[in-house]
């Protein structure tokens, strides 16, 4: 984590990926979140959410950005499942 995010967002991290390596029908070698919050809110999309996730040595990455970081943690989530799809339908 990068910069002053708020205290829970490392679990609600967590648990959006987690539930996306749950679809996984293969092994999830590893998982990787890295949420940033910029110090400037009037920059626009202050709250960037970046995950990788590795399944079966197939990587599923994904970025995110939003206003604030749950609203960046969700898209990630949507936009990491829809990756994993992807992958799996390979």
């Amino acid at each position: 984590m990068q910069g002053e995010t708020p205290p829970d967002s490392a679990e609600y991290a967590r648990v959006m990926v987690r539930a996306v390596a749950g679809h996984a029908h293969q092994p999830v070698l590893s998982a990787r979140v890295r949420l940033t919050q910029r110090r400037d809110p009037a920059a626009g999309h202050s709250a960037v959410a970046r995950a990788s996730l590795d399944v079966n040595g197939q990587i599923a990455r994904a970025p995110a950005a939003a206003e604030a970081v749950h609203e960046a943690i969700d898209l990630l989530k949507e936009r990491l499942d829809y990756q994993h799809s992807r992958l799996e339908h390979r």
